[in-house]
């Protein structure tokens, strides 16, 4: 998919990779599609949605809907650090440092360890 990340749409500091604070916490924020309880911890589902490619919107407007995503996205925000999230935040960086494009290659130091 692409438009702009996942994590751009988590609360700030809560992407554990690259620091990417941008968007979404913003005090003029809509409400509508906000995933999380926590006044600081929510996911703007439609922001997300509304930034991807055009053609990709019908189904991601169907997948954030489902129990699943609801899982991932409240995991991601009460617990930023864990395994997974760290696992799916440095493979997602891995795999853009294998662009030819992309000079400043992203640590990841997690995927490393294993």
């Amino acid at each position: 998919i692409r438009g702009r990340g996942l994590s751009t749409f988590l609360p700030n500091g809560l992407n554990s990779t690259n620091g990417n604070s941008d968007c979404a916490h913003e005090q003029n924020a809509p409400t509508s599609g906000v995933i999380g309880g926590d006044k600081n911890q929510y996911f703007y589902r439609d922001l997300f949605i509304s930034s991807q490619v055009a053609e990709c919107r019908p189904f991601l407007r169907e997948f954030c809907t489902t129990q699943q995503f609801d899982a991932f996205i409240n995991k991601r925000l009460t617990d930023p650090h864990s395994a997974e999230a760290l696992f799916f935040d440095e493979t997602i960086e891995a795999k853009k440092n294998e662009s030819k494009l992309r000079v400043r290659k992203a640590k990841t130091p997690f995927l490393l360890s294993a």
